[in-house]
Protein backbone atom coordinates (compact mmCIF):
# COMPACT_ATOMS: atom_id res chain seq x y z
CA UNK A 1 0.00 0.00 0.00
CA UNK A 2 3.22 2.63 1.03
CA UNK A 3 4.55 1.65 -2.73
CA UNK A 4 0.85 3.16 -4.30
CA UNK A 5 0.73 6.37 -2.80
CA UNK A 6 0.51 9.29 -4.53
CA UNK A 7 4.20 10.69 -1.92
CA UNK A 8 6.49 7.30 -2.92
CA UNK A 9 5.26 7.71 -6.74
CA UNK A 10 6.11 11.38 -7.06
CA UNK A 11 9.21 10.98 -4.94
CA UNK A 12 10.46 8.13 -6.73
CA UNK A 13 10.10 9.67 -9.50
CA UNK A 14 12.13 12.93 -8.34
CA UNK A 15 14.71 10.76 -7.46
CA UNK A 16 14.95 9.12 -10.57
CA UNK A 17 14.85 12.57 -12.33
CA UNK A 18 17.45 13.95 -10.70
CA UNK A 19 19.69 10.80 -10.37
CA UNK A 20 19.58 11.02 -14.11
CA UNK A 21 20.02 14.53 -14.36
CA UNK A 22 23.04 13.85 -11.96
CA UNK A 23 24.86 11.21 -14.95
CA UNK A 24 23.85 13.29 -17.68
CA UNK A 25 25.90 16.35 -16.24
CA UNK A 26 28.42 14.46 -15.49
CA UNK A 27 28.87 12.53 -18.55
CA UNK A 28 28.41 15.63 -21.14
CA UNK A 29 30.66 17.81 -18.21
CA UNK A 30 33.75 14.64 -18.43
CA UNK A 31 32.76 14.30 -21.76
CA UNK A 32 33.27 18.28 -22.71
CA UNK A 33 36.37 17.87 -20.51
CA UNK A 34 37.92 14.91 -21.96
CA UNK A 35 37.31 16.14 -25.62
CA UNK A 36 38.50 19.37 -24.72
CA UNK A 37 41.95 18.25 -23.63
CA UNK A 38 42.45 15.94 -26.06
CA UNK A 39 42.21 18.50 -28.79
CA UNK A 40 44.44 20.91 -25.96
CA UNK A 41 47.05 17.75 -26.55
CA UNK A 42 46.63 17.36 -29.79
CA UNK A 43 47.28 21.18 -30.72
CA UNK A 44 50.28 20.99 -28.70
CA UNK A 45 51.65 17.95 -30.36
CA UNK A 46 51.38 19.06 -33.36
CA UNK A 47 52.83 22.71 -32.27
CA UNK A 48 55.86 20.53 -30.36
CA UNK A 49 55.92 18.18 -33.57
CA UNK A 50 56.54 21.03 -35.51
CA UNK A 51 59.08 22.90 -33.21
CA UNK A 52 61.52 19.92 -33.38
CA UNK A 53 61.40 18.88 -37.03
CA UNK A 54 62.50 22.26 -37.24
CA UNK A 55 65.05 21.94 -34.51
CA UNK A 56 66.23 18.55 -35.79
CA UNK A 57 66.79 20.34 -39.36
CA UNK A 58 68.36 23.48 -38.36
CA UNK A 59 70.36 20.99 -36.35
CA UNK A 60 71.77 18.93 -39.53
CA UNK A 61 71.49 22.09 -41.50
CA UNK A 62 75.05 22.26 -40.00
CA UNK A 63 75.65 18.55 -40.13
CA UNK A 64 75.01 18.01 -36.18
CA UNK A 65 73.60 14.40 -36.73
CA UNK A 66 74.84 13.45 -33.28
CA UNK A 67 73.21 16.48 -31.62
CA UNK A 68 70.08 15.53 -33.44
CA UNK A 69 70.48 11.91 -32.27
CA UNK A 70 71.00 12.89 -28.62
CA UNK A 71 68.02 15.43 -29.54
CA UNK A 72 65.57 12.38 -30.63
CA UNK A 73 66.45 10.36 -26.76
CA UNK A 74 66.38 12.76 -24.67
CA UNK A 75 63.16 13.53 -26.03
CA UNK A 76 62.15 9.45 -25.98
CA UNK A 77 63.08 9.89 -21.94
CA UNK A 78 60.47 12.79 -20.91
CA UNK A 79 57.63 10.93 -19.82
CA UNK A 80 54.74 12.16 -21.61
CA UNK A 81 56.31 10.50 -25.11
CA UNK A 82 55.69 6.90 -25.41
CA UNK A 83 58.05 6.87 -28.74
CA UNK A 84 59.56 9.12 -30.92
CA UNK A 85 61.48 8.26 -34.01
CA UNK A 86 62.10 9.65 -37.47
CA UNK A 87 61.84 7.67 -40.41
CA UNK A 88 63.27 7.61 -43.97
CA UNK A 89 60.15 7.14 -46.87
CA UNK A 90 61.60 3.57 -46.97
CA UNK A 91 60.33 2.90 -43.70
CA UNK A 92 63.89 2.54 -41.56
CA UNK A 93 64.96 4.65 -39.11
CA UNK A 94 67.09 7.59 -39.65
CA UNK A 95 70.51 7.82 -38.48
CA UNK A 96 70.73 3.78 -38.25
CA UNK A 97 73.46 3.36 -40.93
CA UNK A 98 75.79 5.86 -43.06
CA UNK A 99 73.68 5.22 -46.73
CA UNK A 100 72.33 8.99 -46.19
CA UNK A 101 76.00 10.50 -45.00
CA UNK A 102 77.71 8.93 -48.04
CA UNK A 103 75.39 9.95 -50.65
CA UNK A 104 75.37 13.97 -49.05
CA UNK A 105 79.19 13.52 -49.35
CA UNK A 106 79.39 12.60 -52.31
CA UNK A 107 76.39 14.90 -53.68
CA UNK A 108 78.21 17.79 -52.51
CA UNK A 109 82.21 18.51 -52.23
CA UNK A 110 82.51 21.42 -49.77
CA UNK A 111 82.00 19.78 -46.71
CA UNK A 112 82.45 15.85 -45.84
CA UNK A 113 80.64 14.77 -42.92
CA UNK A 114 81.99 12.54 -40.50
CA UNK A 115 80.65 8.95 -38.97
CA UNK A 116 79.30 9.00 -36.15
CA UNK A 117 77.38 6.35 -33.85
CA UNK A 118 74.44 5.37 -35.60
CA UNK A 119 70.91 4.46 -33.92
CA UNK A 120 69.19 0.94 -33.69
CA UNK A 121 67.41 0.16 -36.67
CA UNK A 122 63.26 0.34 -36.67
CA UNK A 123 61.07 -0.44 -39.45
CA UNK A 124 57.48 0.91 -39.73
CA UNK A 125 54.74 -0.07 -41.94
CA UNK A 126 51.13 0.70 -41.20
CA UNK A 127 48.38 2.61 -43.15
CA UNK A 128 49.06 5.85 -41.25
CA UNK A 129 52.62 5.81 -42.58
CA UNK A 130 51.94 5.24 -45.96
CA UNK A 131 48.31 7.89 -45.62
CA UNK A 132 51.04 10.45 -44.86
CA UNK A 133 53.63 9.61 -47.46
CA UNK A 134 50.82 9.83 -49.78
CA UNK A 135 48.81 13.16 -48.92
CA UNK A 136 52.26 15.01 -47.68
CA UNK A 137 50.26 16.28 -44.33
CA UNK A 138 50.02 15.29 -40.73
CA UNK A 139 48.06 12.50 -39.27
CA UNK A 140 46.80 11.82 -35.96
CA UNK A 141 45.61 8.50 -34.30
CA UNK A 142 43.91 8.46 -31.11
CA UNK A 143 43.93 5.38 -29.36
CA UNK A 144 41.68 5.76 -26.53
CA UNK A 145 41.56 1.36 -25.59
CA UNK A 146 45.55 2.19 -24.43
CA UNK A 147 44.98 5.81 -23.56
CA UNK A 148 47.85 7.12 -25.85
CA UNK A 149 48.00 9.45 -29.20
CA UNK A 150 50.09 9.10 -32.21
CA UNK A 151 50.87 12.18 -34.49
CA UNK A 152 52.93 11.68 -38.20
CA UNK A 153 54.19 14.40 -39.34
CA UNK A 154 56.22 14.26 -42.72
CA UNK A 155 59.47 15.67 -43.38
CA UNK A 156 59.53 18.19 -46.43
CA UNK A 157 62.55 18.35 -48.90
CA UNK A 158 63.45 22.06 -48.36
CA UNK A 159 64.90 23.83 -50.83
CA UNK A 160 67.90 24.60 -48.17
CA UNK A 161 67.79 20.48 -48.06
CA UNK A 162 68.17 19.79 -51.69
CA UNK A 163 71.86 21.39 -51.27
CA UNK A 164 72.74 17.87 -49.60
CA UNK A 165 70.09 15.36 -50.02
CA UNK A 166 69.26 16.36 -53.81
CA UNK A 167 65.58 16.90 -55.39
CA UNK A 168 64.60 13.23 -56.15
CA UNK A 169 62.33 13.08 -53.39
CA UNK A 170 59.80 15.62 -51.86
CA UNK A 171 59.37 14.10 -48.78
CA UNK A 172 62.11 12.87 -46.83
CA UNK A 173 60.48 11.07 -44.41
CA UNK A 174 58.16 10.84 -41.65
CA UNK A 175 58.66 11.71 -37.95
CA UNK A 176 56.28 9.71 -35.17
CA UNK A 177 55.25 10.79 -31.93
CA UNK A 178 53.53 8.42 -29.52
CA UNK A 179 52.42 10.00 -26.23
CA UNK A 180 50.41 8.84 -23.05
CA UNK A 181 47.27 10.34 -22.44
CA UNK A 182 46.93 8.65 -18.89
CA UNK A 183 47.34 12.23 -17.13
CA UNK A 184 44.70 13.30 -18.96
CA UNK A 185 42.57 10.60 -18.27
CA UNK A 186 43.47 10.90 -14.61
CA UNK A 187 41.98 14.79 -14.68
CA UNK A 188 39.05 13.74 -16.19
CA UNK A 189 38.90 11.00 -13.35
CA UNK A 190 39.47 13.16 -11.00
CA UNK A 191 36.68 15.49 -12.32
CA UNK A 192 34.14 13.29 -12.62
CA UNK A 193 34.85 12.07 -8.85
CA UNK A 194 34.84 15.66 -8.22
CA UNK A 195 31.85 16.55 -10.17
CA UNK A 196 30.18 13.57 -8.76
CA UNK A 197 30.27 14.38 -5.46
CA UNK A 198 29.08 18.04 -6.52
CA UNK A 199 26.00 17.03 -8.20
CA UNK A 200 25.40 14.29 -5.49
CA UNK A 201 25.53 17.31 -2.79
CA UNK A 202 23.10 19.33 -4.82
CA UNK A 203 20.50 16.59 -6.39
CA UNK A 204 20.27 15.22 -2.55
CA UNK A 205 19.56 19.25 -1.54
CA UNK A 206 17.10 19.40 -3.88
CA UNK A 207 15.35 16.01 -3.72
CA UNK A 208 14.95 16.37 0.14
CA UNK A 209 13.76 20.25 -0.67
CA UNK A 210 11.12 19.30 -3.40
CA UNK A 211 10.49 16.23 -1.23
CA UNK A 212 9.92 18.81 1.89
CA UNK A 213 7.88 21.47 -0.37
CA UNK A 214 5.93 17.95 -1.69
CA UNK A 215 4.84 16.92 1.04
CA UNK A 216 3.70 20.73 2.62
CA UNK A 217 2.24 22.22 -0.10
CA UNK A 218 0.79 18.46 -1.66
CA UNK A 219 0.65 15.95 0.62
CA UNK A 220 -0.33 16.92 4.10
CA UNK A 221 -3.54 18.94 2.59
CA UNK A 222 -4.38 16.11 0.50
CA UNK A 223 -4.49 14.08 3.50
CA UNK A 224 -6.09 16.99 5.61
CA UNK A 225 -8.80 16.48 2.87
CA UNK A 226 -9.20 12.92 2.27
CA UNK A 227 -9.45 13.24 6.28
CA UNK A 228 -12.18 15.92 6.09
CA UNK A 229 -13.91 13.43 3.71
CA UNK A 230 -13.23 10.25 5.70
CA UNK A 231 -15.01 12.12 9.10
CA UNK A 232 -17.86 13.51 6.68
CA UNK A 233 -18.21 10.07 5.06
CA UNK A 234 -19.14 9.21 8.49
CA UNK A 235 -21.82 10.96 8.08
CA UNK A 236 -20.60 13.84 10.92
CA UNK A 237 -21.38 17.19 8.61
CA UNK A 238 -20.03 19.70 10.80
CA UNK A 239 -16.02 19.39 10.04
CA UNK A 240 -14.52 21.54 7.61
CA UNK A 241 -11.25 22.44 4.92
CA UNK A 242 -9.66 24.51 6.68
CA UNK A 243 -7.32 26.04 3.83
CA UNK A 244 -6.25 29.48 2.70
CA UNK A 245 -4.59 29.26 -0.29
CA UNK A 246 -6.34 29.90 -3.86
CA UNK A 247 -4.71 27.27 -5.31
CA UNK A 248 -5.95 24.57 -7.16
CA UNK A 249 -5.64 22.51 -3.73
CA UNK A 250 -7.85 25.60 -2.32
CA UNK A 251 -10.28 25.44 -4.68
CA UNK A 252 -10.44 21.77 -4.03
CA UNK A 253 -10.86 22.50 -0.59
CA UNK A 254 -13.88 24.76 -1.10
CA UNK A 255 -15.45 22.28 -3.35
CA UNK A 256 -15.03 19.64 -0.48
CA UNK A 257 -16.71 22.87 1.91
CA UNK A 258 -19.45 23.00 -0.46
CA UNK A 259 -20.39 19.71 -1.35
CA UNK A 260 -20.33 19.07 2.72
CA UNK A 261 -22.58 21.84 3.57
CA UNK A 262 -24.94 20.82 0.08
CA UNK A 263 -24.81 17.05 2.02
CA UNK A 264 -25.75 18.69 5.39
CA UNK A 265 -28.56 20.71 3.36
CA UNK A 266 -29.73 17.90 1.65
CA UNK A 267 -30.06 15.49 4.79
CA UNK A 268 -31.63 18.60 6.64
CA UNK A 269 -34.32 18.53 3.88
CA UNK A 270 -34.65 14.82 3.37
CA UNK A 271 -35.41 14.98 7.39
CA UNK A 272 -37.95 17.90 6.38
CA UNK A 273 -39.05 16.06 3.20
CA UNK A 274 -39.80 12.80 6.30
CA UNK A 275 -41.86 15.20 8.28
CA UNK A 276 -43.96 16.50 5.42
CA UNK A 277 -44.44 13.09 4.30
CA UNK A 278 -45.60 11.98 7.29
CA UNK A 279 -48.02 14.88 7.98
CA UNK A 280 -48.97 14.50 4.42
CA UNK A 281 -49.89 10.64 4.89
CA UNK A 282 -51.71 11.80 8.02
CA UNK A 283 -53.48 14.65 6.05
CA UNK A 284 -54.18 11.87 3.11
CA UNK A 285 -56.24 9.99 5.33
CA UNK A 286 -58.00 12.86 6.79
CA UNK A 287 -58.61 14.32 3.24
CA UNK A 288 -59.74 10.32 2.20
CA UNK A 289 -62.49 10.31 4.73
CA UNK A 290 -64.29 13.52 5.05
CA UNK A 291 -66.90 13.84 2.96
CA UNK A 292 -66.43 17.68 1.98
CA UNK A 293 -64.80 19.13 -1.58
CA UNK A 294 -61.67 20.00 -0.24
CA UNK A 295 -58.53 21.19 -2.03
CA UNK A 296 -55.25 23.51 -1.16
CA UNK A 297 -54.14 26.17 -3.90
CA UNK A 298 -50.48 27.44 -3.51
CA UNK A 299 -49.06 30.74 -4.55
CA UNK A 300 -49.42 30.18 -8.27
CA UNK A 301 -53.11 29.33 -7.58
CA UNK A 302 -52.26 25.68 -9.27
CA UNK A 303 -54.23 22.63 -7.20
CA UNK A 304 -51.89 20.51 -4.83
CA UNK A 305 -51.88 17.20 -4.19
CA UNK A 306 -53.45 18.08 -0.90
CA UNK A 307 -56.57 17.27 -1.98
CA UNK A 308 -60.25 15.52 -0.04
CA UNK A 309 -61.30 11.81 -2.22
CA UNK A 310 -65.15 13.29 -2.02
CA UNK A 311 -64.00 16.40 -4.44
CA UNK A 312 -63.52 13.70 -7.09
CA UNK A 313 -66.58 12.30 -6.58
CA UNK A 314 -68.68 15.87 -6.63
CA UNK A 315 -66.98 16.62 -9.66
CA UNK A 316 -66.42 13.20 -11.64
CA UNK A 317 -63.27 14.09 -12.22
CA UNK A 318 -59.74 12.46 -11.12
CA UNK A 319 -56.10 13.63 -10.60
CA UNK A 320 -56.55 17.73 -9.73
CA UNK A 321 -52.19 18.34 -8.72
CA UNK A 322 -50.71 20.99 -10.39
CA UNK A 323 -54.24 22.32 -12.65
CA UNK A 324 -55.07 25.78 -12.37
CA UNK A 325 -57.90 26.92 -10.16
CA UNK A 326 -59.62 28.93 -13.23
CA UNK A 327 -59.42 25.67 -15.13
CA UNK A 328 -60.76 23.10 -12.48
CA UNK A 329 -63.68 25.47 -12.79
CA UNK A 330 -64.00 26.74 -15.74
CA UNK A 331 -62.09 24.87 -19.14
CA UNK A 332 -63.74 26.76 -21.08
CA UNK A 333 -61.84 29.87 -21.61
CA UNK A 334 -63.88 32.18 -23.75
CA UNK A 335 -67.27 30.87 -23.03
CA UNK A 336 -65.94 32.01 -19.09
CA UNK A 337 -63.33 34.72 -19.54
CA UNK A 338 -65.46 36.99 -17.29
CA UNK A 339 -65.44 34.65 -14.45
CA UNK A 340 -62.56 33.72 -14.96
CA UNK A 341 -60.95 37.16 -14.55
CA UNK A 342 -63.27 38.31 -11.14
CA UNK A 343 -61.96 35.04 -9.92
CA UNK A 344 -57.85 35.25 -10.63
CA UNK A 345 -58.67 38.85 -9.10
CA UNK A 346 -60.12 37.54 -5.81
CA UNK A 347 -57.15 34.97 -5.76
CA UNK A 348 -54.88 37.32 -6.47
CA UNK A 349 -56.13 39.78 -3.04
CA UNK A 350 -56.38 36.30 -0.75
CA UNK A 351 -52.46 35.85 -1.21
CA UNK A 352 -51.44 39.64 -1.52
CA UNK A 353 -53.60 41.78 0.84
CA UNK A 354 -52.99 40.11 3.79
CA UNK A 355 -53.98 43.08 5.88
CA UNK A 356 -57.48 43.12 4.75
CA UNK A 357 -60.33 41.38 7.44
CA UNK A 358 -61.56 38.18 5.57
CA UNK A 359 -64.99 38.57 6.20
CA UNK A 360 -64.67 42.21 3.88
CA UNK A 361 -62.42 39.95 1.39
CA UNK A 362 -65.43 37.36 1.38
CA UNK A 363 -67.84 39.67 0.73
CA UNK A 364 -66.80 39.90 -2.71
CA UNK A 365 -66.38 35.89 -3.03
CA UNK A 366 -66.81 35.22 -6.54
CA UNK A 367 -68.05 31.25 -5.68
CA UNK A 368 -70.95 32.26 -3.75
CA UNK A 369 -73.16 29.44 -4.77
CA UNK A 370 -72.59 29.12 -8.76
CA UNK A 371 -74.32 26.92 -10.91
CA UNK A 372 -71.36 24.61 -12.51
CA UNK A 373 -72.15 22.14 -15.02
CA UNK A 374 -70.41 19.09 -14.06
CA UNK A 375 -71.27 16.71 -17.00
CA UNK A 376 -74.26 16.57 -19.66
CA UNK A 377 -76.71 15.07 -16.91
CA UNK A 378 -75.41 16.54 -13.84
CA UNK A 379 -75.52 20.13 -12.82
CA UNK A 380 -74.88 21.31 -9.33
CA UNK A 381 -74.85 24.28 -7.44
CA UNK A 382 -71.74 25.31 -5.00
CA UNK A 383 -70.69 27.46 -2.53
CA UNK A 384 -66.91 27.90 -1.35
CA UNK A 385 -65.57 29.27 1.59
CA UNK A 386 -61.59 30.08 1.87
CA UNK A 387 -59.06 29.62 4.92
CA UNK A 388 -55.71 31.76 4.45
CA UNK A 389 -52.53 29.46 5.42
CA UNK A 390 -49.49 31.69 6.53
CA UNK A 391 -46.37 31.36 6.75
CA UNK A 392 -44.87 33.72 8.65
CA UNK A 393 -46.19 37.28 7.45
CA UNK A 394 -46.91 35.52 4.16
CA UNK A 395 -49.92 33.63 2.69
CA UNK A 396 -48.35 30.40 1.05
CA UNK A 397 -51.70 28.55 0.73
CA UNK A 398 -55.11 29.03 0.44
CA UNK A 399 -58.20 25.68 1.84
CA UNK A 400 -60.79 25.65 -0.04
CA UNK A 401 -64.18 24.14 0.94
CA UNK A 402 -66.62 23.51 -1.59
CA UNK A 403 -70.78 22.87 -0.10
CA UNK A 404 -72.94 21.49 -3.04
CA UNK A 405 -75.94 23.37 -2.07
CA UNK A 406 -78.13 21.90 -4.92
CA UNK A 407 -80.66 20.57 -2.90
CA UNK A 408 -80.51 23.55 -0.64
CA UNK A 409 -81.14 26.23 -3.40
CA UNK A 410 -83.58 23.59 -5.39
CA UNK A 411 -86.08 23.33 -2.44
CA UNK A 412 -85.65 26.97 -1.94
CA UNK A 413 -86.96 27.66 -5.94
CA UNK A 414 -89.32 25.24 -5.10
CA UNK A 415 -90.70 27.37 -1.85
CA UNK A 416 -90.15 30.34 -3.85
CA UNK A 417 -92.30 29.06 -6.71
CA UNK A 418 -94.99 27.56 -4.20
CA UNK A 419 -95.23 30.90 -2.70
CA UNK A 420 -95.49 33.20 -5.82
CA UNK A 421 -98.00 30.52 -6.64
CA UNK A 422 -100.00 31.23 -3.49
CA UNK A 423 -99.12 35.10 -4.00
CA UNK A 424 -100.37 35.13 -7.62
CA UNK A 425 -103.68 33.10 -6.68
CA UNK A 426 -104.54 35.41 -4.27
CA UNK A 427 -103.70 38.48 -6.34
CA UNK A 428 -106.60 36.60 -8.69
CA UNK A 429 -108.87 36.61 -6.34
CA UNK A 430 -108.66 39.91 -5.34
CA UNK A 431 -108.52 40.98 -8.68
CA UNK A 432 -111.60 39.37 -9.58
CA UNK A 433 -113.16 40.39 -6.48
CA UNK A 434 -112.50 43.98 -7.21
CA UNK A 435 -113.72 44.16 -11.32
CA UNK A 436 -115.32 41.19 -11.62
CA UNK A 437 -114.57 38.08 -13.53
CA UNK A 438 -115.42 39.47 -17.07
CA UNK A 439 -112.95 42.03 -16.90
CA UNK A 440 -110.20 39.92 -15.32
CA UNK A 441 -110.42 37.61 -17.77
CA UNK A 442 -110.56 40.46 -20.61
CA UNK A 443 -107.03 42.00 -18.63
CA UNK A 444 -105.58 37.57 -18.72
CA UNK A 445 -106.33 37.83 -22.52
CA UNK A 446 -104.88 41.07 -22.90
CA UNK A 447 -101.91 40.22 -21.32
CA UNK A 448 -101.17 36.45 -22.91
CA UNK A 449 -101.70 38.41 -26.06
CA UNK A 450 -99.08 40.96 -25.49
CA UNK A 451 -96.50 39.00 -23.97
CA UNK A 452 -97.10 36.17 -26.71
CA UNK A 453 -96.30 38.93 -29.42
CA UNK A 454 -93.01 40.12 -27.67
CA UNK A 455 -91.98 36.92 -27.39
CA UNK A 456 -92.65 36.25 -30.90
CA UNK A 457 -90.66 39.60 -32.05
CA UNK A 458 -87.39 39.46 -29.86
CA UNK A 459 -85.44 39.02 -32.79
CA UNK A 460 -86.89 42.26 -34.64
CA UNK A 461 -86.04 44.29 -31.41
CA UNK A 462 -83.37 46.44 -33.71
CA UNK A 463 -86.32 47.71 -35.68
CA UNK A 464 -87.56 50.95 -33.82
CA UNK A 465 -91.42 50.80 -34.81
CA UNK A 466 -91.53 47.34 -33.29
CA UNK A 467 -89.56 47.99 -30.04
CA UNK A 468 -92.27 51.17 -29.73
CA UNK A 469 -95.33 49.37 -30.57
CA UNK A 470 -94.35 46.58 -27.71
CA UNK A 471 -93.49 49.22 -25.36
CA UNK A 472 -96.94 51.10 -25.68
CA UNK A 473 -98.68 47.69 -25.33
CA UNK A 474 -96.74 46.48 -21.99
CA UNK A 475 -97.31 50.21 -20.79
CA UNK A 476 -101.14 49.65 -20.82
CA UNK A 477 -101.19 46.14 -19.67
CA UNK A 478 -98.65 47.05 -16.82
CA UNK A 479 -101.26 50.05 -16.01
CA UNK A 480 -103.84 47.33 -16.19
CA UNK A 481 -102.21 45.41 -13.47
CA UNK A 482 -101.92 48.60 -11.25
CA UNK A 483 -105.70 49.06 -10.98
CA UNK A 484 -106.16 45.42 -10.18
CA UNK A 485 -103.57 45.43 -7.70
CA UNK A 486 -102.05 42.61 -9.34
CA UNK A 487 -98.78 44.00 -7.91
CA UNK A 488 -96.13 40.85 -9.20
CA UNK A 489 -97.28 41.15 -13.23
CA UNK A 490 -96.88 45.34 -12.83
CA UNK A 491 -93.43 44.78 -11.36
CA UNK A 492 -92.52 41.90 -14.03
CA UNK A 493 -93.83 44.13 -16.90
CA UNK A 494 -92.34 47.57 -15.31
CA UNK A 495 -89.35 45.69 -15.46
CA UNK A 496 -90.06 44.45 -19.38
CA UNK A 497 -90.71 48.20 -19.85
CA UNK A 498 -87.97 49.88 -19.03
CA UNK A 499 -85.42 46.98 -21.03
CA UNK A 500 -87.53 48.14 -24.11
CA UNK A 501 -87.36 51.81 -23.34
CA UNK A 502 -83.85 51.57 -22.81
CA UNK A 503 -83.89 50.05 -25.96
CA UNK A 504 -85.91 51.95 -28.30
CA UNK A 505 -83.32 55.07 -26.30
CA UNK A 506 -79.91 53.18 -27.26
CA UNK A 507 -80.08 51.08 -29.67
CA UNK A 508 -76.55 50.09 -29.75
CA UNK A 509 -77.01 48.51 -26.07
CA UNK A 510 -79.36 45.57 -27.93
CA UNK A 511 -77.06 42.85 -27.18
CA UNK A 512 -77.69 38.23 -26.44
CA UNK A 513 -77.44 39.29 -22.91
CA UNK A 514 -80.82 41.85 -23.39
CA UNK A 515 -83.07 39.04 -25.11
CA UNK A 516 -81.69 36.69 -22.71
CA UNK A 517 -82.98 38.86 -20.15
CA UNK A 518 -85.89 39.60 -21.46
CA UNK A 519 -86.57 36.13 -22.41
CA UNK A 520 -86.85 35.05 -18.31
CA UNK A 521 -88.99 38.01 -17.29
CA UNK A 522 -91.40 36.42 -19.92
CA UNK A 523 -91.16 33.04 -18.48
CA UNK A 524 -92.01 34.73 -15.08
CA UNK A 525 -95.00 36.84 -16.34
CA UNK A 526 -96.65 33.48 -17.48
CA UNK A 527 -95.96 31.63 -15.05
CA UNK A 528 -97.92 34.12 -12.76
CA UNK A 529 -100.16 33.89 -15.05
CA UNK A 530 -100.49 30.23 -15.29
CA UNK A 531 -103.38 29.35 -13.28
CA UNK A 532 -105.99 32.23 -15.26
CA UNK A 533 -104.42 30.86 -18.91
CA UNK A 534 -107.40 31.52 -21.38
Amino acid sequence: MKFQSIQFRISFAMLGILLLAVVISIYLTTSNQKGNLLDAAEKTLAVNTQMLNVTIRNLMLSGEAPIANNTIEDIRNISEFSEFSLYRADGTTAFNDYKTLEFVNSFQNRIMFDQTPRIRNLLIDNDSFRRVLRSNTPLVNLDLENREMEYYFPILNFAECRVCHGDDHFVRGVSHFRISLEGIFDEVRQAGVFLTLFFSTVGAFLFFWLLFMLRRVIIHPVLNIGRIVNTAATGNLDVKVTMERSDELGELGMSINNMIAGLKERNELQIQNRVIETRFLENRKYLDNINEGLLMLNREHLLTEQYSSYLEKMFERENFTGISFSDFLYPEKEKYREQRAELEQFLDILFTNVTADMDMIMSINPLDEITLRISREKEIVLHADFQRIFLGEEVENVMVIFEDRTDLVRTREELEIQKRQRESEVAQIAAILKVGPTVFEGFIQEAWKTFGDLKDHLSDLSARDTVDRLFRDIHSVKGTARYLDYTRIEELSHQVEDILAEIRDYPERLSVSTIDTIEKLLDHLFFQMEGSRP
